[in-house]
């Protein structure tokens, strides 16, 4: 199982290094192939233990090479994309990522909810804000959180 789960994020990792004219521009690369191959991979990184981890670069404008590549959460991946979306929650700059851990709700559940709260007037700013009040009510309370 942990095999196939590695092959499948090597896989992807070629194709997009191959194929994806974004990474391509970039030189963006995988030092694997011209080592071994997936054996070297796999030599290299180890199994993939836990099937949200991905192949996860440190350094996002560098390739994929071992000193470069760790396996990584889908949040930890999230917050640093080069298009990663950053907030002003409270006066700080705060990852949508890390808002919505702090909610304790998912990434996608947050963005819809902002999003739907802009679509009806609120500026972001104003959005946050009222998901921060909405919540705070929520913590202080059984109800659960709803778009508001």
């Amino acid at each position: 199982m942990q095999e196939k789960a590695t092959r499948e994020c090597y896989d992807t990792m070629v194709s997009r290094c191959t194929h994806d004219e974004a990474y391509r521009k970039r030189g963006i690369h995988k030092q694997w192939l011209g080592r071994g191959g997936f054996k070297q991979f796999l030599a290299d990184m180890g199994p993939r233990t836990k099937r949200n981890l991905t192949n996860h670069r440190k350094q996002n404008a560098k390739g994929y090479y071992p000193d470069n590549c760790v396996w990584a959460s889908p949040g930890t991946q999230a917050r640093e994309r080069t298009d990663s979306r950053l907030l002003q929650v409270d006066g700080q700059s705060m990852n949508l990522v890390d808002f919505a851990a702090m909610l304790d709700r998912p990434m996608s559940y947050v963005t819809r909810w902002i999003e739907r709260l802009v679509n009806t007037g609120h500026t972001e700013a104003g959005a946050i804000e009222r998901i921060m009040e909405t919540c705070t009510v929520c913590s202080n309370s059984s109800v659960s959180y709803g778009l508001a």
